[in-house]
């Protein structure tokens, strides 16, 4: 099974047989632990799975609880999340001199 940058939302199917027996399994050593768990509550989420991860953070998560926590304050304060990295580079433009 391929592995996935996490965390992995679990959604609980309330009223099926197979929900009853069925619950996230969490990594609670992994060094991302508390940051998924801040990025679960910013999204809102019902829970999240850490089976299938591979131990790195998916950065369109992060930009989706970025965005929503703009419209939340509240969850801003209490529920810290990382910023999005970004590289800016910078070209040098070499000017030679032709003779």
């Amino acid at each position: 099974m391929i592995k996935k940058s996490g965390p992995i939302e679990f959604k609980e199917n309330i009223g099926s047989l197979e929900s009853q027996a069925t619950y996230p399994s969490r990594n609670q050593s992994c060094k991302n632990y508390e940051t998924c768990l801040n990025l679960a509550a910013s999204l809102d989420w019902e829970g999240f799975d850490c089976t299938n991860c591979n131990k790195k953070i998916n950065e369109q998560l992060i930009w989706r609880a970025q965005s929503a926590q703009r419209e939340d304050n509240l969850s801003k304060k209490i529920f810290p999340i990382p910023k999005i990295k970004s590289i800016v580079t910078k070209k040098e433009i070499v000017v030679k001199k032709v003779s």
